[in-house]
């Protein structure tokens, strides 16, 4: 990493959030839908760096596509069934009685 980006990131810390979001629409040109100081530090560096040295070649960005294609694809169901007691147990819960 040359000194210039390396000095800009490390200024990334010092700027208020609201600085950190202007200066991630700059430089992604889309409005930013996060106001975590953190993250859109990390991705600022990341598009800092990619501009500066260049980015994935052609041949990583055709592996990686290659790879998101034959991953399984998970979902979380973030609301699963109970599984509820029998009828005539006494301990039973008032949502499973939905």
């Amino acid at each position: 990493m040359n000194a210039a980006t390396a000095s800009e990131i490390a200024r990334l810390e010092t700027m208020t959030i609201t600085k950190v979001v202007e200066r991630f629409e700059s430089l992604f040109g889309e409005k930013c839908r996060s106001r975590n100081k953190r993250y859109l530090i990390r991705r600022i560096a990341w598009r800092l760096q990619a501009n500066a040295e260049g980015d994935l070649s052609e041949r990583a960005k055709a592996r990686a596509a290659e790879l998101a294609l034959d991953s399984e694809v998970r979902f979380k169901n973030s609301r699963r069934p109970r599984i509820c007691s029998s009828p005539s147990s006494k301990h039973r819960r008032r949502s499973c009685l939905d």
